[in-house]
């Protein structure tokens, strides 16, 4: 009984030892590396948002570039739509 008890307290200490423990300095790096994540975000969110302005841009001249081109060939060659 008494090698019972010595083995199960053994375990109890070797459980209890290998557990992780939370570091009071990995909550701040976890708070912190979320505003950073946070802020990289926003910046992403904008960079997309200007590529999509130019990208409509873009395509609102390819656009009238097209127009242009469809009206000028109307116009050199008649009959052929």
């Amino acid at each position: 009984m008494a090698l019972l008890r010595l083995c199960l307290c053994v375990l109890t200490i070797q459980l209890t030892s290998s557990q992780s423990t939370y570091d009071v300095n990995q909550q701040e790096n976890d708070v912190s590396s979320c505003g950073r994540t946070d802020q990289v975000l926003n910046q992403l969110m904008t960079a997309v948002s200007r590529i999509e302005m130019r990208m409509q841009s873009a395509i609102t001249q390819l656009q009238r570039d097209i127009a242009e081109l469809k009206a000028f060939h109307q116009q050199t060659v008649p009959g052929i739509p």
